[in-house]
């Protein structure tokens, strides 16, 4: 950079592909640059512009790490040869500026290094990332200062801003590739979706990222057996999310090691920078299976989930069983309180999440990985795991200190009536009642080494969804009892039917036209699924 031709040549120019390059050129301009010397500058407001979903203080963090990079590689206004003075000036009129106005200027080939450290993994190892959280912290944190709390500006505000960020971008709909005909041709058209409502993390998500991150800092030993108190069977505890507090040097030292952050970070930054719609449309499995768009609900809404709690349970489930769809099995509100339909209606489907709330406003559940299987014994295995949502944030990996993943019985008059998961009989680590009105989670859980997912170690339940994540693989030349229950009868069956009729009997009902369902007509006309 600068007036050394020795030193252009150390610095190569960044590395994008085409998708990637397609929407840097919408915030920076579409000049051509072949070396990484051409001064072409970029107007820091318009910048600004093309970041909505980025908060004031990351947009600002931003411009200013450009604004050190510049000085490090001596890239100065006062030191731009006249042929480039033209250059600059005819920029600016290009885009209505002037010398007179408050804009500043940066350089685009430094934008393009900034943008490609802060969004791809370089060899500078993540020193640019640390340095942007530098930048931010020596800018605007006022934690020392005698404020209001909630005017305090510290790391936990630093991680919000980004949560913020990244969950407005998960739960985004995704746009579609139609194809359609113009003079006779077939041609695919990008359909994006409706701009993303913008999301505010809340307290519990950021203090889970924070746990999160301090696990890396003290180097906790999660494979460490479980010890036990006397008295925890029968320990009643009132869980208060209380704040956890992290300073700026964990933050910046360790946080890039916490999964989690990094995957906020990921999704915040190239969402902004350098993700296409079209590149997400086409590569939405690849989004999926990383975890960085949401699933698509089936139906779009939930009584329990919101958008944070969505991302840690959908961050959790094990690759092989992520997927496009979620599809909900069962829900109170509209299938009734019923064991009988419950049990139905989640029997044998694949890989599922239940998720409770009991009287005490308590959220919590479990993803079960293999189907739910009448059973009078344990079964499953160690990619389920149990979680609390509300008040708090947790998730409970399987110790692999017994294999009782998952329980599910209501024929017996020995052994407990119910779904479970986790413990033992009669001491789940959670576990549903068949009379559909109890259920208990009795800590600490050997299986999951979870404390009670309660306030109470036993609940009286209010509301429960059950989503599908996964459906069971099936063997196309055996024939499923639970399948041909669900086609119903001949009736339902159109090559049925027409095998009857070309045998001389008339079928009046196929006559009779079904009336359609609102919601199917929804999801058939729809463009696109409202943001969640």
């Amino acid at each position: 950079m600068g007036n050394s031709q020795s030193q252009s040549s150390s610095i190569p120019m960044p590395n994008f592909n085409e998708n990637e390059y397609q929407k840097l050129k919408s915030i920076i301009g579409n000049a051509e640059q072949t070396h990484m010397n051409d001064f072409i500058p970029v107007s820091t407001e318009l910048i600004k512009e093309k970041l909505p979903y980025l908060t004031e203080r990351f947009r600002l963090t931003f411009i200013n790490l450009a604004k050190e990079e510049e000085k490090l590689l001596n890239i100065k206004y006062k030191n731009i040869k006249k042929s480039k003075k033209k250059a600059l000036e005819k920029s600016l009129s290009a885009v209505s500026l002037n010398f007179e106005t408050k804009n500043e200027i940066l350089s685009r080939s430094t934008l393009l290094k900034i943008v490609e450290s802060l969004c791809k993994q370089t060899d500078d190892e993540n020193k640019i990332k640390q340095r942007f959280i530098q930048l931010y912290a020596s800018t605007f944190s006022n934690e020392k200062e005698q404020i209001n709390e909630e005017d305090k500006i510290d790391a936990s505000t630093f991680i919000k801003e980004l949560a913020s960020t990244a969950l407005t971008y998960y739960i985004a709909a995704v746009p579609k590739i139609k194809t359609v005909e113009e003079d006779g041709v077939e041609k695919e058209v990008i359909k994006e979706g409706p701009e993303p409502k913008f999301i505010e993390a809340s307290e519990r998500f950021v203090n889970f990222v924070i746990r999160d991150i301090k696990k890396v800092s003290h180097k906790d030993d999660l494979s460490k057996p479980v010890t036990f108190d006397d008295n925890n069977e029968d320990e009643e505890t009132t869980k208060v999310n209380e704040p956890v507090i992290l300073s700026w040097e964990e933050l910046v030292s360790n946080s890039l090691s916490s999964s989690i952050f990094n995957l906020l970070w990921k999704i915040s930054f190239t969402s902004s920078f350098i993700t296409t719609n079209e590149f997400k449309a086409r590569n939405i499995k690849d989004y999926r299976l990383k975890s960085m768009t949401k699933p698509r609900l089936n139906p779009n809404k939930s009584r329990l989930l919101k958008p944070e709690d969505l991302f840690i349970i959908d961050l959790s489930i094990p690759s092989f069983h992520v997927n496009e769809e979620w599809n909900q099995l069962y829900d109170d509100s509209t299938s009734g309180q019923n064991w009988t339909v419950f049990s139905n209606c989640i029997e044998d489907q694949g890989s599922t999440i239940v998720i409770v709330r009991d009287k005490e406003n308590n959220i919590f559940g479990g993803f079960a990985s293999n189907e739910w299987d009448h059973k009078p014994k344990f079964y499953g295995d160690n990619r389920s795991f149990l979680f609390t949502l509300r008040p708090e944030i947790n998730i409970y990996k399987a110790t692999n200190i017994n294999d009782h993943y998952q329980y599910f019985n209501d024929k017996s008059q020995s052994l407990p009536n119910g779904l479970g998961m986790g413990g033992q009989f009669d001491y789940f680590g959670f576990f549903i009642s068949s009379d559909f009105e109890n259920g208990h989670s009795k800590g600490i859980s050997t299986t999951y080494n979870n404390p009670s997912l309660s306030s109470q170690s036993e609940f009286k339940l209010d509301a429960i969804e059950v989503w599908l994540v996964k459906e069971k693989e099936r063997d196309d030349r055996l024939i499923d009892d639970k399948k041909l229950k669900q086609q119903g009868t001949v009736l339902n069956r159109m090559e049925d039917m027409t095998f009857l009729e070309m045998s001389g009997v008339k079928m009046y009902t196929k006559d009779i036209k079904k009336q359609p369902n609102a919601d199917d007509e929804y999801w058939k006309e729809s463009e696109f699924e409202s943001n969640y």
